[in-house]
């Protein structure tokens, strides 16, 4: 006996071996451990596709690759000392040139002068576009 899901009224139902709803889960109460477990299971994947769903609806998958020129993230810390606010830096400082590509998600970058930048992740990059260029 299988539990599935019935998407039209929204209820879980057992299913016998011919394929035929035998009644719908009202209550957890007369349920088997087994039958529990199953139910329990289909509900966490059920969860899961949910929020992956949610997650992957505005998610970027960019493909950054070796001599690509990019704009990094800039990261600063206000000082009132100095009377600089990090509120007023730039968002993002640059273009710098990807020297090696470490990982799916981590690159090096280099300067114009091809200087070690450091290791930054892919979600610290934006992609350089030449203003010159007419695809963009």
């Amino acid at each position: 006996m299988d539990i599935v899901p019935n998407l039209r009224s929204k209820e879980w139902h057992f299913r016998d071996e011919d394929n035929n709803f035998v009644d719908a889960i009202t209550s957890r109460d007369n349920l088997s451990p087994e039958q529990l477990c199953i139910l329990t299971e289909l509900k966490l994947r059920e969860s899961y596709e949910k929020v992956k769903r949610t997650y992957n609806l505005r998610r970027r998958h960019p493909e950054y690759f070796a001599g690509q020129m990019v704009w990094r993230r800039n990261y600063v810390l206000s000082d009132a000392s100095k009377y600089y606010s990090a509120k007023l830096a730039p968002k993002y400082v640059g273009p710098y040139k990807i020297g090696k590509k470490l990982s799916p998600w981590t690159f090096e970058l280099v300067d114009s002068g091809g200087r070690f930048l450091g290791n930054w992740h892919a979600k610290d990059l934006k992609p350089h576009y030449d203003p010159l260029d007419s695809d963009h």
